[in-house]
This record gives C-alpha cells, sequence and structure tokens, in this order.
C-alpha cells in the first residue's frame, strides 16, 4: 500500500471513535500470552485479554486504548512490524488486514514475529465478489478490500501456517471471515 492510501487511512482512524467490543471468540481457541494485537483500534481485546501489547498505525486509537485500559502501546505500521523474531505467543488481527491491498508483507511480517507453534487469529470482511473500495465518510477516506470466502486461509496456508479453524460469520450486515492458525514448526537441515 502506498503512503499517500496509508496517511489517509490515519487521518480517518484519528477521527473514529472507540466503538467495538471485544471479539470474544478468540478465548475459545486457548490463546497464549505474550499476545500482539496488530490493529488494535480502541483496545476492545484488553478487556479480556493479559499482558497484551496494543499495536496501530493510528495515535488517536491508541489514545482511545489507553484510556481503556491498555497499557503497552506502539504506534507503528503493521507491514513493518518493531519486535524481534519470534517474540509473541499470540497475534491477533482482528478487522485489519482488510485495510491493505497485498496482505503478504504484513503475514510475512506476522510469520516472523510469532513464536514457533504460536497462534495467528484475524477477521476480515468477506464477500462472493472480490473488490477494493474506498469508504470515503465523515471521518474521512478508509480502504477496504474484500476476500472470497476462504481467500484468507489459503494466503495463511501459503505462507506457512497450518489452519486450526476457518469460519465465516456475519456481523453488521457484513459476511466475515475468522481465520485461526499455528506458526509450523519448520525443519531444520544438518
Amino acid at each position: 500500500m502506498n503512503w499517500e492510501t496509508k496517511r489517509k487511512l490515519v487521518e480517518a482512524y484519528d477521527k473514529i471513535t472507540y466503538r467495538r467490543k471485544p471479539f470474544l471468540r478468540i478465548l475459545d481457541f486457548s490463546p497464549e500470552p505474550p499476545f500482539l494485537d496488530v490493529g488494535c483500534g480502541g483496545g476492545q481485546n484488553c478487556k479480556i485479554l493479559r499482558e497484551v501489547i496494543c499495536l496501530d498505525i493510528s495515535v488517536k486509537q491508541l489514545t482511545d486504548a489507553r484510556e481503556h485500559g491498555c497499557n503497552f502501546l506502539v504506534n507503528a505500521d503493521m507491514e513493518f512490524l518493531p519486535f524481534r523474531d519470534e517474540s509473541f505467543s499470540t497475534l491477533l488481527y482482528m478487522a485489519s488486514l482488510h485495510h491493505l491491498d497485498d496482505t503478504k508483507t504484513a503475514i510475512h511480517e506476522a510469520k516472523r514475529v510469532l513464536k514457533e507453534g504460536g497462534k495467528i487469529m484475524a477477521t476480515i470482511w468477506s464477500s462472493n465478489v472480490r473488490m477494493s473500495f474506498v469508504k470515503s465518510t465523515s471521518s474521512g477516506e478508509r480502504y477496504f478490500r474484500l476476500y472470497y470466502p476462504g481467500e484468507l486461509k489459503k494466503e495463511m496456508e501459503r505462507s506457512g501456517f497450518e489452519t486450526i479453524h476457518d469460519e465465516e460469520f456475519e456481523r453488521l450486515s457484513n459476511l466475515n471471515e475468522f481465520y485461526v492458525g499455528r506458526k509450523r514448526r519448520e525443519s531444520k537441515s544438518i
């Protein structure tokens, strides 16, 4: 994604107020700390997880997250994670990956910072029609990419994740996909 599109996305999210509830389904898959919530928004998942680091490209979203009890905040881009290799046991991408036109760099970064055997959980918007669009609202322009059902699962598996769970669900009149995967153990050559 080019920097101009990202700048517009940051401007839009700097105007959006806290609105989401924690995504409780993540608890069904026994997530282990330390957690990284990538694109954390207002910090809704801090209410249900301990030892979570909230990362967002928007300073305003991180300010909201602090007001909602999140203590560990990082202002960064999900395509350039400022962490050492294999730093986290669980990564969360709740409604964040679909804001990128191409997720390859972000998924590569996820694999890099996730511990061997660690879990990645993601939700994205999906549709039977693949499309990308910019939504202009009173808060500004926001980029969205709609995935075909199962497309995220294929991307994750191609990137070296083993699928644990993949399902479609409806939320706010939108079709969504919830993916849970595990970083495959890489065989070491002698």
